[in-house]
């Protein structure tokens, strides 16, 4: 039976795998609660950083504060990024959106067969670039 493996998930159609790679493009453009976590910061680096209990949410981190100092930490690596000002906020946000990009292979559709034995055989035919929507600005 041929499937389409996109992100770690079989579709049984192509089409089903574009939608899928079209989902995912909103989730990496308007989501980064799925690749980072984003905490505010109160205190300083002088007299030591507090830091605030709630996570912020999609709109808030994108729509973050210039006056603001930030934790961030990338979902994927779990690397941490403590007391950084704006502009390092969205350079480590696009850091942790090419490394869940690269980690969920966002730019490519697997073509499988995949057998009805149990465990199932799954054999790789051909490697697909999602056609719906370019994916490669997230590897």
């Amino acid at each position: 039976m041929i499937k389409y493996g996109y992100a770690f998930i079989n579709y049984n159609s192509l089409e089903e795998a574009e939608a899928a790679a079209e989902d995912m493009k909103n989730v990496l453009d308007n989501q980064p609660t799925m690749f980072c976590n984003v905490k505010m910061l109160e205190g300083s680096e002088e007299t030591g950083w507090v830091i605030t209990p709630a996570l912020l949410d999609d709109t808030q981190i994108l729509n973050a504060n210039v006056s603001e100092k930030y934790m961030i930490s990338n979902v994927i690596s779990g690397n941490t990024s403590l007391g950084i000002d704006y502009t390092a906020l969205q350079e480590r946000i696009s850091e942790c959106k090419l490394e869940f990009g690269r980690h969920y292979e966002v730019n490519e559709i697997f073509k499988l067969d995949v057998s009805d034995d149990d465990p199932p055989k799954v054999t790789h035919l051909e490697t697909l670039v999602p056609q719906t929507v370019d994916m490669s600005v997230y590897i």
